[in-house]
């Protein structure tokens, strides 16, 4: 499996009881960046799994991001 890092913008909640509506205007979309192993990707969704086994095809702390957010997938190995 290639590693690969995948730059995304990422939907955000933030749990507070009182904000004003200039706080809620000056937020900003989060741009994240992610590492890991290319598990699959299609027109829907990227997988990038965290972490292999060497023994076999297994995978485990997988995460999916919507293709409509990923800005940019740069192969690293």
């Amino acid at each position: 499996m290639k590693i690969v890092e995948v730059t995304w913008e990422d939907a955000s909640f933030e749990d507070m009881t009182h904000r004003t509506r200039r706080n809620v205007k000056e937020a900003t979309v989060m741009v994240l960046c992610s590492v890991g192993y290319l598990v699959s990707r299609d027109k829907r969704a990227i997988r990038l799994a965290m972490e292999r086994r060497l023994d076999s095809d297994d995978v485990r702390d997988v995460l999916l991001i919507p293709t409509s957010l990923v800005k940019k997938v740069r192969v690293l190995k």
